[in-house]
């Protein structure tokens, strides 16, 4: 997080949000600045933590802003607890893992970074955001390789393709915003797309 706080898009779009809100981040056990010791890695062991961080919060309701694999968990939540949630936007999401790619593509970008990490970092920054700049991709390769081992960062990888939360979706009552780019290379337009239309509101 303190990495994060030094890239300048990420700092003036976190505290522009700052300015009417609340925010409240967290890193992930097992990266950053949490333990590093982590062997369970399960969609219910995220939505676990998600709600061990909700539930010391003074506020009874929230809004949710989930990025890309962040969204099966957030759905997850909410659906686990009506009324909890006011609001709910999603950015580059999706309801199921299975609309990141193939098995295959699973297996190679995991085995990718296993082997080599700064390139499998290098890799995935590519695919997040094909047209960032030489010198802001070697910042974000280092802020990754600092925050997770290569085991770590795997495992995450197959979990992100593994959670499902599309049985979720269409328990959601809140009002719900989904936020997708046509050329996103990581998670397809369509399912941002299918994402918005299962969402009651």
């Amino acid at each position: 997080m303190e990495r994060d706080w030094k890239q300048p898009a990420f700092r003036h779009f976190f505290s522009t949000l700052a300015r009417l809100r609340t925010v409240v981040r967290y890193d992930r056990p097992g990266v950053g600045l949490s333990s590093r010791d982590r062997h369970d890695f399960t969609q219910e062991t995220e939505v676990e933590v998600l709600d061990a961080i909700l539930g010391c919060l003074e506020e009874s309701t929230v809004d949710l802003l989930a990025f890309s694999c962040a969204a099966p968990v957030a759905l997850a939540w909410t659906a686990a607890n009506p009324g909890r949630v006011q609001k709910l936007v999603f950015v580059g999401a999706y309801a199921s893992g299975s609309d990141l790619g193939a098995d295959d593509i699973r297996d190679a970008l995991m085995a990718l970074v296993k082997a080599h990490w700064g390139m499998g970092a290098a890799t995935i920054n590519r695919l997040f955001s094909p047209d960032i700049s030489g010198e802001d991709a070697r910042s974000y390769g280092r802020d990754q390789l600092a925050s997770a081992s290569a085991e770590t960062a795997a495992r995450l990888l197959g979990l992100s393709f593994a959670m499902d939360a599309r049985e979720a979706v269409a328990g959601i009552s809140c009002p719900a915003l989904v936020i997708h780019r046509k050329g996103d290379h990581t998670v397809r337009f369509d399912a941002g797309r299918e994402l918005a239309a299962g969402l009651p509101n």
